[in-house]
């Protein structure tokens, strides 16, 4: 049997001991990232093999669209502290005075 470990049930649903105590009835645990695996591993002390199965769009598979604006930036994700929205916001900011038509 395997588990996946994603989102709330890693970081907020739980607690350690009780992530700890469903690794060990499992054969193997899927997590969508490194990070995620790190943090099972180290951070939770799972032993249970975990495999990394990352998740998303592939890039290399949409050509860019004819529509492209210059000096326009976009990121998508939800406005959570785990998705680093402050470091891009920061980011910008910093590059505003240079690039005044930049849009983010």
């Amino acid at each position: 049997m395997t588990v996946t470990a994603h989102a709330s049930g890693l970081f907020q649903k739980g607690t350690h001991e009780q992530r700890r105590g469903l690794s060990e009835r499992v054969d193997r645990i899927v997590t969508i990232s490194e990070y995620s695996q790190e943090f099972l591993t180290k951070t939770v002390g799972i032993q249970t093999p975990i495999d990394v199965i990352h998740v998303g769009i592939r890039r290399k598979k949409f050509d860019p669209s004819d529509c492209a604006v210059p000096g326009r930036l976009l990121n998508e994700a939800r406005f959570v502290e785990k998705k680093g929205m402050e470091y891009a916001v920061d980011a910008v900011s910093q590059l505003v005075d240079d690039y005044p038509d930049l849009e983010y």
